[in-house]
């Protein structure tokens, strides 16, 4: 590996290692709603779903989209047709009633599901840059 690559991987996993994430905010707010015993089926959703999406592109998965242009199109409308669906349920909810306050209690519990359909579908820009990792590096 040339000095100026390894120095770009260094500053790159510098900027990544000190900046957090959706997934790590969306624990860290689980964490604390639920516990951290509660919280580990979400991590381990998390993890498996980081897992999937770097296995997926180093299997080769971008050269499918290369070699069929037409399928990241319809990923890109199928992504953004689920993002018009969660904004409509989130503004079709309602606010939440007048005795509870600020005091908002959830009784669905984070698992796995939750954490890998998320990472999965928030593919943030540190995950782009790493996954290509598994065909390049």
């Amino acid at each position: 590996m040339s000095q100026p690559l390894f120095i770009a991987f260094v500053v790159f996993a510098a900027v990544m290692f000190f900046t957090p994430g959706p997934n790590n905010v969306m624990l860290l707010s689980s964490g604390l709603t639920f516990g951290f015993r509660r919280t580990l089926p979400h991590v381990a959703g998390i993890t498996i779903g980081v897992a999937f999406m770097v296995a997926a592109v180093g299997l080769g998965l971008g050269t499918v989209f290369i070699a069929y242009p037409v399928l990241q199109t319809i990923l890109k409308y199928a992504g953004a047709a689920y993002l018009i669906y969660l904004a409509a349920a989130i503004a079709m909810s309602g606010a939440a009633p007048s005795g509870e306050g600020n005091q908002r209690r959830t009784t669905q519990r984070p698992g796995k599901s939750n954490g890998a359909l998320h990472d999965v579908s928030s593919v943030g820009p540190k995950k782009q840059r790493i996954a290509p990792c598994g065909e390049v590096c």
